[in-house]
């Protein structure tokens, strides 16, 4: 489905089920954890524990999801990070995604929909899924845009993980 970044494969992240069944489709490494979707800070409080940093980088407008410690126990499935303590977050700007995590009370998984290391194609989405899946209209899907900026709260200096020249510039000077 659209997301406010890439296409992704979206799940209820409390369905151990739903979320194995992603690993499965992209495969992706079980230890290779995936990001949570939340409609705002308190749902997002219920999930990770949010420092200043995280609370700046969470209220952007860009996307940027941010690592932090999870709130145990875990509101959501197991296997959406059996690596370590921490969870991967972030708060959407789509209006559609807004109203689906609003609707289903709680947080979505979400992942770009690709195989893992192989770069997202909307060709090659329909080719490899439209048998598999529910497939919402992607129509306005813009091919440029990028995935969200990744950054580890877990330290007191956060550090960013993954961003593009464009984001890093935004990210220097916020943290």
């Amino acid at each position: 489905m659209p997301t406010d970044t890439i296409p992704g494969f979206v799940c209820k992240a409390s369905s151990d089920h739903a979320v194995q069944q992603i690993y499965q489709l992209k495969n992706r490494p079980p230890a290779k954890p995936l990001a949570l979707l939340v409609s705002d800070l308190k749902m997002a409080q219920s999930y990770i524990k949010i420092d200043k940093n995280c609370h700046k980088l969470l209220n952007l407008e860009h996307s940027v999801s941010v690592i932090s410690p999870a709130q145990l126990p875990l509101q959501c499935s197991r296997y959406v990070n059996l690596k370590s303590q921490n969870l991967a977050l972030r708060i959407p700007k789509n209006p559609f995604l807004q109203n689906l995590i609003n609707k289903i009370g709680s947080a979505l998984v979400a992942t770009s929909a690709n195989i893992s290391g192989s770069e997202p194609s909307l060709s090659e989405l329909y080719k490899l899924y439209q048998n598999k899946l529910a497939i919402y209209n992607l129509t306005e899907y813009n091919e440029n845009k990028e995935p969200s900026a990744i950054v580890n709260c877990t330290n007191y200096k956060p550090t960013i993980v993954r961003a593009s020249a464009i984001q890093k510039k935004l990210l220097g000077t916020i943290l």
